[in-house]
C-alpha cells in the first residue's frame, strides 16, 4: 500500500473509531461521525485500492480474486452505512449476508488456490503462513456472522416491546374513551 492509501484508511478507522465512541457515550453527533467515517472508507480508500491492484492487470484467478474480495468489502460497507442510517435490518441483513456469500463461496476458495499454487513456487513457511491468515480469515468471518444474528434477534426484542408498548397505550387510551 502506498502512503496516500495508509493515511486515508487510517483516517477513515480514526472517524469510524471516534463515532463509535460517541455513540457508546450518547453524545449527539456520533452517528453522523460514524456514517462519515464509513463513507471515507467506500468512497476514498476502496477507489484508490482498486486503481492500485487492477493496474498491475491480474488475469485469471487473481482477477476473480480482487472482484470478489471488493465487492465483498463494498457490500458490508453499505451494510453498515444504511445500519447506522436507517436501523432497518432487512437490507443490513441481505447485503451482509450477500457479502458472507461471496466471501465463502468465491473469495476464501480463490484465496485457498492462489495460496497452493504459491506454495508450490515457494517454501513451505510461507505457505503455512498464508493458510493461517486464510483461517483467521475465515474464523473472523464466522464471527461476524455470529454477531450479524445476536443483533438482528436483539433488534428484533426490542421492535417487539416497543409494539407491544404500542398497543398497551393503544388500549389504555382506547379505555379511557370509552370512559
Amino acid at each position: 500500500m502506498t502512503k496516500i492509501q495508509k493515511i486515508i484508511l487510517a483516517i477513515s478507522i480514526i472517524t469510524y473509531l471516534l463515532g463509535t465512541q460517541f455513540r457508546i457515550m450518547h453524545w449527539s453527533y456520533g452517528q453522523l461521525i460514524q456514517v462519515t467515517g464509513y463513507f471515507i472508507f467506500l468512497l476514498g480508500f476502496i477507489p484508490i485500492l482498486l486503481k492500485s491492484k487492477f493496474s498491475l492487470k491480474p488475469s485469471g484467478k487473481q482477477f476473480y480474486y480482487y472482484v470478489s474480495g471488493f465487492a465483498a468489502l463494498i457490500f458490508l460497507t453499505i451494510a453498515g452505512i444504511l445500519e447506522n442510517l436507517f436501523e432497518s435490518s432487512t437490507y443490513v441483513l441481505i447485503l451482509s449476508g450477500l457479502a458472507h456469500l461471496i466471501l465463502f463461496f468465491f473469495y476464501f476458495p480463490i484465496t485457498i488456490k492462489l495460496y497452493r499454487a504459491s506454495a508450490m513456487q515457494n517454501d513451505r513457511k510461507k505457505y503455512r503462513n498464508r493458510i493461517i491468515i486464510v483461517l483467521v480469515y475465515f474464523s473472523l468471518l464466522l464471527i461476524f456472522i455470529g454477531m450479524s444474528f445476536f443483533f438482528h434477534n436483539r433488534r428484533k426484542k426490542m421492535m417487539m416491546q416497543k409494539f407491544e408498548q404500542k398497543q398497551q397505550i393503544e388500549s389504555l387510551e382506547h379505555a379511557r374513551d370509552s370512559i
